[in-house]
């Protein structure tokens, strides 16, 4: 009986050790993970924009319920607003500052002129009796666009005012009627004060800045550098000797 409860206990533990032995490997194996926390940066430490154009910034790496405090060192070439937009202005190069847990950030932005250039027509080449408003520079500045125009008098008199004039400036966009990009009614000008206090004579030209401001721009942020040519219309009336 002894001999038989001895064999029993000598089973019993053997079974005992054959399953501490097995059972572990069977189990998978417990891997230590270290979490690393995302680097707190800005999306951008530089950009190049037109003026005219908006660029986001936003900060990587933090909640969003965090605050973050926006700062332009020169708000007359661009501001940024309280989400982060930039918005530019006019050309030159600014710093845009993130504030955020006691740091700052810095992202670089510079700031190319967004313009439509074209040299001065031949006279020879315009039709003669009309005036004509040719457009030579068009550009975005400070929230306005600025078309300057030359104001050529093929006339055969001499002009001295030219009033209720309806502007409206378009560019090419596929269509047979182009893409308006902006509109108004300028209601006078002065022509003896833009040519040295002389009237305009035929074959002659002025130049004039017609801006355009508020809800006058349409486009407020096209890209005027991809254009090759400006399409205009203009409808006055005129006094002339």
């Amino acid at each position: 009986m002894i001999w038989k409860s001895i064999s029993r206990f000598i089973k019993a533990f053997t079974i005992s050790l054959i399953i501490a032995l097995t059972i572990p490997s069977a189990l998978p194996a417990v891997t230590s993970v270290t979490i690393v926390e995302a680097a707190v940066k800005l999306n951008k430490s530089s950009a190049t924009i037109l003026v005219g154009k908006t660029l986001k910034l936003k900060m990587r790496g933090i909640s969003s319920k965090k605050k973050v405090t926006w700062k332009s060192s020169n708000s007359k070439v661009a501001t940024v607003s309280s989400s982060g937009v930039v918005t530019s202005l006019k050309s030159g190069t600014v710093k845009i500052y993130a504030k955020v847990n006691k740091k700052t950030y810095k992202c670089t932005v510079k700031v190319i002129n967004n313009q439509y250039k074209q040299n001065a027509p031949a006279l020879k080449k315009l039709e003669s009796g009309l005036i004509h408003f040719y457009p030579m520079k068009v550009y975005y500045s400070n929230g306005a666009l600025h078309y300057v125009a030359r104001i050529y008098n093929r006339k055969p008199f001499r002009i001295s005012s030219v009033s209720n004039i309806k502007l409206a400036v378009t560019v090419p966009d596929g269509s047979d009627e182009g893409l308006l990009i902006a509109e108004k009614i300028e209601s006078s000008i002065d022509l003896t004060v833009l040519n040295s206090n002389m009237k305009l004579n035929p074959g002659k030209y002025v130049t004039y800045d017609f801006v355009f401001t508020g809800s006058e721009v349409l486009e407020k942020d096209f890209d005027l550098t991809s254009i090759s040519k400006i399409y205009y219309v203009a409808q006055y009336d005129f006094s002339y000797d």
